[in-house]
């Protein structure tokens, strides 16, 4: 098989520090369990992170870690984000990978972008 010709260095890591970045940026709720761990990856590695995703490229921006797009424009500025109820519009921050319910009107909450 040509995977096995190719000298290849098999790794795995914990996926801690991606999901304490991408929770600090409230990006973790837009990342999938691969993207987390890619983005583990390129951080334990220290190498540099190819990737089109913006929240990928937001998590990088906000520690520092170097990303290069590879086919669509690089992000330019860094994002925050919030849960917002749709109903009484009170906001918190983003700290699970599910939307919730508003706990004091009890409506959805969305996660929308701080600007």
């Amino acid at each position: 098989m040509f995977v096995e010709s190719i000298d290849m260095n098999w790794m795995s890591c914990g996926l801690d520090d991606a999901t304490e970045a991408a929770s600090k940026t409230g990006d973790l709720p837009r990342l999938s369990p691969v993207d987390l761990e890619i983005l583990a990856l390129a951080i334990s590695t220290g190498e540099k992170l190819f990737t089109d995703d913006y929240s990928l490229q937001n998590v990088c921006r906000s520690i520092g870690h170097q990303f290069e797009s590879v086919s669509n424009k690089t992000s330019t500025q860094q994002w925050g984000w919030q849960l917002k109820c749709i109903g009484c519009k009170a906001t918190k921050k983003v700290h699970s990978q599910s939307e919730q319910d508003c706990e004091i009107c009890g409506s959805p909450m969305k996660v929308k972008r701080v600007r």
